[in-house]
């Protein structure tokens, strides 16, 4: 047990968004830290697919209509700047990964006509996006063979890279810090913070929380604004014995409105994700994610109407998982409202590994005094009219 050890900051978390910080603050020379880990629970980190990309899965229209358009502007800023991060921390590190574009296939009258208003906001914002019929678009290899309108390029970089060797180096590179299994409570008194743990309690001057599925339970004022959720995501092989691959490996696409969603992972792979909406409430309020065989019948199906000469085989990896999604739809990244000691990173909304890398680097620095680009309307404080507390 290590009741009443004394640390300067407490993170919360173990996966990317926990680590990164944690490696970010010992660039920046922190003062004594610990590590909390999940402690049994699955980490959200563990489950992704690997594919990161600038912006959002959905389009900029959704966020635009929701917030306006200079929130827009500013979020995809953010979350490109993020994509870019972890791609150059891919590179520092040696970590292998495949990088190509972000498409979105159009393939119904609603999506064309939401396509070419986010082109036009794209634009507006200074960002390059284009809008290609699918002949243009097969010939630049972006587009599906079957039923298609169009292929909107959103002007963002996209790349595939493997969740647990990120993972794993960001694990190796933070072992030396000290480390406490899975948090329970947390309460703010006096000048100090007291957090309760499998090991025992301990004392922080500041805590960071990076633990998604544990938020609301940690920081009860928040419950309201997070919903937790359901998904998967399947490997096939690509049988490609008569044609190349559909697009290049790398590429990160979406169609039906992010409703199907994925990547080619390798030079014969592809990873399929979305369908949620055949779970029970399109997977929302989810306290566990089991594997449904109808969403990877359906997921399947859909790729081979839009794909017929790339049919897919061999089914050769099945993931799913929780994670939370914000009742506004927008990243929650900085200090709680009321109490400024303690920050958090959550909601990222199917793009987690490149948001939550970021994440970490922008609230260490914020621990550290400094002023990272992070936009102020991810901050909890638009959530203050929840009640107010510590947890």
């Amino acid at each position: 047990m290590r009741t009443n050890q004394h640390f300067d900051l407490a993170i919360i978390g173990d996966g990317i968004t926990g680590l990164s910080a944690a490696l970010h603050l010992l660039r920046l020379g922190a003062p004594r830290i610990c590590l909390i880990r999940s402690g049994g629970q699955v980490s959200a980190s563990s489950k992704a697919a690997g594919l990161i990309s600038g912006g959002c899965l959905d389009n900029v229209t959704r966020i635009s209509h929701r917030h306006g358009l200079d929130a827009a502007a500013s979020l995809w800023d953010w979350t490109q700047t993020a994509f870019e991060r972890l791609v150059s921390f891919a590179e520092e590190q040696e970590l292998p990964f495949t990088q190509a574009k972000r498409v979105r296939w159009i393939t119904t009258e609603d999506e064309m006509a939401e396509a070419e208003l986010a082109v036009k906001q794209f634009k507006q914002i200074g960002l390059p996006a284009e809008l290609m019929s699918q002949p243009a678009a097969l010939r630049q290899g972006y587009g599906p063979q079957g039923p298609c309108r169009g292929v909107q390029l959103d002007g963002t970089g996209a790349a595939f890279i493997d969740a647990q060797k990120l993972l794993g180096v960001l694990r190796e590179k933070t072992k030396n810090i000290e480390s406490l299994n899975r948090a329970r409570r947390l309460e703010s008194k006096g000048g100090t913070i007291s957090i309760e743990t499998d090991d025992g309690t301990i004392e922080a001057e500041a805590v960071i929380i990076a633990n998604h599925l544990s938020m609301a339970e940690l920081l009860p004022p928040l419950r309201e604004a997070l919903v937790a959720y359901a998904d998967q995501w399947h490997e096939w092989e690509i049988d490609s014995t008569n044609t190349s691959l559909p697009v290049a490996p790398g590429t990160l696409f979406s169609w039906r409105h992010g409703h199907y969603w994925g990547g080619i992972t390798g030079s014969n792979r592809v990873r399929l994700g979305g369908a949620r909406f055949l779970r029970p409430l399109a997977g929302f309020e989810a306290s566990s994610a089991p594997l449904e065989s109808k969403i990877e019948e359906h997921l399947l199906s859909a790729w081979n109407e839009i794909f017929p000469q790339n049919r897919l085989k061999n089914l050769v990896r099945s993931e799913a998982g929780l994670d939370c999604w914000p009742n506004d739809e927008l990243p929650l990244v900085g200090p709680m409202f009321g109490e400024p000691r303690i920050l958090l990173a959550t909601g990222f909304m199917g793009q987690g590994m490149a948001m939550g890398f970021y994440a970490g680097c922008c609230l260490a620095e914020l621990v550290q005094g400094l002023r990272p680009p992070l936009p102020r309307l991810l901050w909890p404080e638009r959530h203050r009219h929840l009640p107010e507390g510590n947890g």
